[in-house]
Order: structure tokens, then C-alpha cells, then sequence
């Protein structure tokens, strides 16, 4: 039987505090990314936690992550 961690509501946002996500385009999300990739200083960043930080829609954070991973292919 697999276990399921339980997170008390209190971890939870309120629904007064959800702003519906950001409508930008995958140049500007990569921007925003990049920056805070740099403030991060090579913590380890899930794409949920970008999204949630940025107030981006999902596919849109992985979208230009994708975008930046390739730039970065020499």
C-alpha cells in the first residue's frame, strides 16, 4: 500500500490570494526565467515552483524552458 502525504490546509493558499497566472509570451517567460535561475544561485528549481514564483501558466514555464535548454546547445 503506498503512502500519500497529507498537507494541512494551512500550506495551502486561500482562494482570495490566487491570482489567475500571467498571460506573456515564451520570450518574456525566458527572461523572467533566466533571472531567476540567477537569483536562485544553483538551487535546484521545479517547473511548478517557477510557475508559482512568476505567476505563469505551466505549459508556458516549460515551454521556454525548453527554449533556454536549447539556446544553451552549442
Amino acid at each position: 500500500m503506498t503512502e500519500h502525504a497529507v498537507i494541512p490546509m494551512s500550506a495551502v493558499d486561500p482562494p482570495e490570494t490566487i491570482k489567475p497566472p500571467r498571460n506573456i509570451t515564451v520570450e518574456q517567460a525566458v527572461h523572467e526565467i533566466l533571472g531567476l535561475l540567477r537569483r536562485s544561485r544553483g538551487c535546484k528549481l521545479y517547473y511548478s515552483a517557477i510557475a508559482k514564483e512568476l505567476n505563469l501558466c505551466l505549459s508556458i514555464v516549460i515551454e521556454a524552458c525548453r527554449e533556454i535548454v536549447k539556446r544553451a546547445k552549442p
